[in-house]
């Protein structure tokens, strides 16, 4: 379609592009062209000493929001109810779905593979995450039938089943975090380590001399292993097994152990201060309920003496109530 624009230099585009927002003169729903080195900006009139010129340009799609799509197929009363986010792991979209709408499951699972095309699969969650692996049950609504994807966080790759492990997009900020602590030629250890996340983020994003990784769960150790040949990384060394029986065995201090287990993590402290240096530190994880989290710490002081607490960091809701916090603590 023909529309009003104006021609502007490639090296003017942003300044010009920021100055007509600013005058409200910008027309935002057709795209900016680049021919060489000129660009044709969409308008909605004059221009400080621009030519306004017609030029064919591609009109901006808008996405419909999930409540749009699903408007003629769910009553009112049920759109109030939607939870309109999801978790994206890969290719797979992980819904939540209230109870009273589960008879509507399918057509909220086709209206998100309708609006979102790097979706290729959508499931729910059937389950809390159970059992000493913190796997979650999931149903599968919509799209290609398999739990199986590859997803990518800060540049590394992961290829794992969602069903057989316990992985988490949510903390990507959390392990960046992380991973920006870890001082050069520091030995890591990452207790309950599962898909491997934990250690290759470490690793990407700092320079430490080994990381251990121990998982109890085989099938995510084995999914581990996959993708430390798959990011090419050599300073991560994974084992599978108990952490209490694992750790002990490896007869090793460690500058910094991370704990990302938040419901038990804290029944291995005395497993983890005893294969810490001095002066080490400690990422602990845990769920608090919102009022309780100076209890918690109180807590950890009084079984902990020789331990500082240096820092508590939000990271996410659990549930309404309730929050996953990380705990940074150093060995006096």
């Amino acid at each position: 379609m023909f529309m009003k624009c104006i021609k502007v230099r490639c090296v003017d585009a942003e300044s010009v592009r920021k100055a007509l927002l600013e005058k409200s003169l910008l027309n935002k729903n057709y795209k900016i062209k680049r021919e060489r080195n000129f660009v044709y900006i969409p308008v909605l009139g004059a221009f400080r000493s621009y030519s306004l010129i017609e030029k064919k340009l591609e009109k901006i799609k808008i996405k419909k929001s999930l409540k749009e799509e699903l408007k003629d197929k769910l009553k009112n009363k049920e759109l109030a109810l939607l939870k309109t986010s999801f978790d994206t792991i890969g290719s797979i979209a992980v819904l939540e779905i209230d109870d009273e709408l589960l008879s509507k499951k399918k057509q909220i699972a086709d209206a998100v593979l309708n609006l979102n095309k790097n979706i290729k699969t959508v499931v729910r969650k059937s389950s809390s995450h159970e059992g000493i692996f913190r796997v979650q049950s999931y149903e599968y609504l919509a799209g290609i039938r398999s739990f199986k994807t590859v997803h990518k966080e800060s540049g590394i790759v992961l290829s794992f089943d969602i069903s057989k492990t316990y992985f988490t997009p949510r903390l990507a900020n959390e392990r960046l975090r992380i991973a920006k602590l870890v001082k050069e030629d520091e030995k890591v250890l990452v207790m309950f380590s599962g898909i491997g996340i934990y250690c290759f983020i470490i690793s990407k994003y700092s320079k430490p001399k080994e990381i251990y990784g121990v998982e109890i769960n085989p099938d995510a150790y084995r999914y581990a292993e996959k993708n430390l040949v798959l990011n090419k990384i050599d300073n991560v060394k994974l084992l599978c097994g108990n952490v209490k029986n694992v750790v002990p065995r490896l007869k090793k201090k460690f500058d910094r152990i991370i704990m990302p287990s938040p419901t038990n993590a804290a029944e291995y402290l005395n497993v983890a201060i005893a294969s810490l240096k001095s002066r080490g530190f400690i990422h602990l994880y845990s769920f608090v309920e919102d009022n309780k989290v100076e209890e918690l710490i109180e807590d950890l002081k009084l079984r902990l003496s020789n331990i500082k607490v240096l820092k508590v960091t939000n990271c996410g809701q659990n549930s309404p109530n309730s929050h996953r916090v990380c705990i940074d603590l150093k060995l006096q």
